[in-house]
Order: C-alpha cells, then structure tokens, then sequence
C-alpha cells in the first residue's frame, strides 16, 4: 500500500486568495468603496474556522505528522523570554496544539497510547508592531534528524512498512 500524504495548502490553496474573493463580493461598505470591518471580520472568522476544523480532522485521522522544523516556522527565541521557541503563524500553532491532543492510532486502527487530554494553550506575546508571536507545544514531537530519515531509507521499506520503522524508532 502506497502512502498519501496530505499538504494542506495543496489542497485548498491559499486561505488569502479565497478571503479575498469573498470579501470582494460580500464584504464592501454601503459606498462599495472600502471593506465593512464587521462583515470582514465576520467572514475571515468563519473561512478561518472551516480551514482549522478541517486540518484538525486530517491531523486526527492521519498515521503520522512531519512537521519541519524551519527558521521559516519556529524562531529560536523571542523578546519575551529569550531561548524559547515561537512561531508567528497562527497555523502552525494551530497545527502543533491539534498535534499534541489528536488520537494517536497505528494502522488498521491499532492503538498506540491512550488519547492526550487538552491542555492549557502556551503564552502568547504580542509585540508593538502587531506580530504575535505563539510558544508552540513541541515537547510531545520525535526529533528526526536528516542522518535517521536516510537511515529509514536505506531499509528499503516502503509504505506502511517504512511508517512502522518510524513508529519503533519512535519509541526507542
């Protein structure tokens, strides 16, 4: 059995460009001059929504999650607390919460370990230019370096074979 792995913005692209286009059609003033900010805030909370809905689903039901971990995703600190870790995507915190309290299931609905109950979200620090900066729950991750991913290759494992590999080499 192949794997199929699922890129959210492959999916359904750009959230911007879709908000965009509602906006366009939904959210003009009386004069069609400029935005309601109501209406505009209305509809980026509910697009918002939906798309966090659905990747907490595709988070849930999926085998593994690989997040990388990039100078574009996590900087190294923050000018709160410096040598923490944050991130300024709203998503990729998103995606690290659901990560840390999703199911974990192996194939074929074989369980791994008991449900992670939800736990309080990290700090939050805003800075004056209207950056908000996330401490993203990471503790729960595996570190894999490049050296084990090419290590998982060269067992010439493919599939759900090569996801089993990584599952073990989890644990140890």
């Amino acid at each position: 059995m192949e794997l199929a792995p699922f890129v959210d913005s492959l999916v359904w692209g750009d959230s911007s460009k879709l908000l965009r286009g509602i906006d366009e059609k939904f959210c003009k003033s009386a004069q069609g001059e400029n935005f309601d900010y109501q209406k505009r805030n209305y509809s980026t909370s509910h697009v918002h929504m939906m798309l966090a809905s659905a990747l907490t689903e595709m988070i849930d039901r999926t085998d593994a999650v690989i997040f990388l971990n990039t100078p574009n995703s996590i900087r190294a600190s923050s000018s709160s607390a410096p040598g923490d870790a944050v991130t300024a995507s709203p998503w990729i915190y998103h995606e690290l919460v659901t990560t840390k309290i999703a199911r974990e299931v192996g194939f074929k609905g074989r369980k791994l370990s008991q449900t992670r109950p939800l736990r309080t979200l990290r700090e939050v620090t805003v800075e004056a230019s209207m950056t908000i900066l996330h401490k993203p729950p990471m503790d729960h991750l595996a570190s894999l370096a490049p050296v084990d991913l090419d290590e998982l290759k060269a067992t010439g494992a493919k599939g759900l074979a090569l996801l089993d590999k990584l599952y073990w080499r989890r644990r140890a």
